[in-house]
């Protein structure tokens, strides 16, 4: 059985209890590494998997959210983004809230980016178990929004989101661990990082490094632009506006 899923070997067994009946399962870790070294048959697979992948239909406001206490369900519509940025300024910064932030940070890109990606997944962990990224998603085919153009002008399907609930701006060390977690040949190369204080000028160095030197597209939002967005798509704003802005910045500023 081929599946384009990735089987932690637990799930695998309660699926398949051994010597049930003979089954060999090839999950999408197993035929990754098989096609390892071959760009070719590396692209197709991660095509496929993109196309075959089940989209997580399972947050729908306000019935799912990962809040442990979420706005009241009784919030209408156009008060949805506020009470959202509501809880996520009632979080403090550092290492005691950096759980809260990030679960309202993940409500918060749900809830904005809710038509354009899908397939969300938290802590989520490559295969070889080194990496784990706070949240990825995946670009929904033939949407027509800023995804879409990141889509096709970064060569990426797959969209990596960092939390940082940290006290001051964050630093090069932050880009570069993020930098990490994109990998090109994985339709996978660029990133979204909510820095609840934004960053210094040594990330900024650092981001415009990354995409002259890799065409790894890194973005940074701070806690106060992401909030903005919330209340202003409440007002029927478009909140990827300021990512178009953000972009548009980088790439004209960014140098050989």
């Amino acid at each position: 059985m081929v599946v384009t899923l990735d089987l932690e070997r637990t799930v695998e067994r309660d699926l398949f209890p051994e010597n049930a009946f003979p089954v060999e399962v090839w999950d999408l870790s197993r035929l990754r590494r098989l096609v390892q070294g071959n760009q070719v048959l590396e692209d197709n697979l991660e095509e496929l998997a993109a196309s075959t992948l089940l989209d997580d239909d399972r947050f729908d406001w306000p019935e799912y959210t990962l809040h442990d206490h979420p706005p009241d369900k009784g919030v209408p519509i156009e008060r949805r983004g506020l009470a959202i940025s509501e809880s996520l300024r009632s979080t403090m910064a550092g290492q005691t809230d950096w759980r809260a932030f990030e679960k309202h940070c993940e409500t918060a890109l749900r809830y904005l980016f809710r038509e354009e990606i899908g397939a969300w997944k938290a802590q989520n962990k490559t295969d070889d178990e080194l990496n784990r990224m706070d949240i990825i998603g995946r670009i929904n085919v033939g949407s027509r929004s800023f995804w879409s153009v990141v889509e096709q002008d970064f060569r990426t399907r797959y969209v990596v989101f960092e939390a940082k609930n940290y006290s001051d701006p964050i630093t090069q060390g932050e880009i570069y661990t993020t930098e990490k977690y994109l990998f090109t040949k994985a339709l996978r190369s660029v990133a979204l990082i909510i820095a609840r204080n934004g960053c210094d000028d040594g990330a900024k160095s650092a981001i415009s490094g990354t995409l002259r030197e890799q065409g790894k597209l890194i973005l940074v939002l701070t806690l106060t632009e992401l909030c903005t967005m919330l209340e202003r798509s409440d007002k029927g704003d478009a909140p990827e506006n300021l990512l178009y802005q953000k972009m548009d910045d980088l790439l004209m500023s960014v140098g050989r």
